[in-house]
C-alpha cells in the first residue's frame, strides 16, 4: 500500500498534543508561535495571524515550558496545514522532557489520552 510507508514515518515518534491553554511558545527571532503539539523530532505550531516561518533554511528557536525551561530545537518547515506548520526538527526534544510533559498534563487532564468512546 502506497500510504504505508508514510503512516510508519509519521508514527516513527509519540506525538503528545497539547490543550489550548497548556501550549509553550515557541520563539523563533521576536516571533512567537504556539505549540499544538510536539514530539521528540517534531513540533506542530499556530502560524495563523504570525510572521511566516521560513520555507526555505532552517527554522532555529527555543521552546519555554511550562516550569521555565528552555529547550533550543532546530529545523525545516516540513509542511503548512492552513493555520498551522509542521516542523521537522533536526535538534528536537529529550525523551525525558516528553515524559515530564506527559506526565504534567495528565496530572491537569486525567482523561485527555482516553480513546473516545464507542458510537
Amino acid at each position: 500500500m502506497p500510504d504505508e510507508p508514510r503512516s510508519a514515518e509519521r508514527r516513527a515518534f509519540y506525538r503528545l498534543p497539547y490543550p489550548e491553554p497548556e501550549r509553550p511558545p515557541l520563539w523563533v527571532g521576536n516571533h512567537r508561535y504556539a505549540v499544538v503539539e510536539i514530539s521528540e523530532m517534531g513540533a506542530r505550531v499556530l502560524i495563523a495571524g504570525r510572521e511566516p516561518l521560513p520555507h526555505q533554511g532552517p527554522v532555529i528557536g527555543l521552546i519555554r515550558f511550562h516550569d521555565g525551561e528552555l529547550v533550543a530545537v532546530r529545523g525545516t518547515v516540513l509542511r503548512v496545514e492552513g493555520a498551522q506548520a509542521v516542523l521537522k526538527l533536526t535538534v528536537g526534544i529529550a525523551l525525558p522532557r516528553m515524559l515530564l510533559e506527559q506526565r504534567r498534563l495528565l496530572q491537569l487532564y486525567p482523561t485527555m489520552f482516553d480513546p473516545p468512546a464507542a458510537s
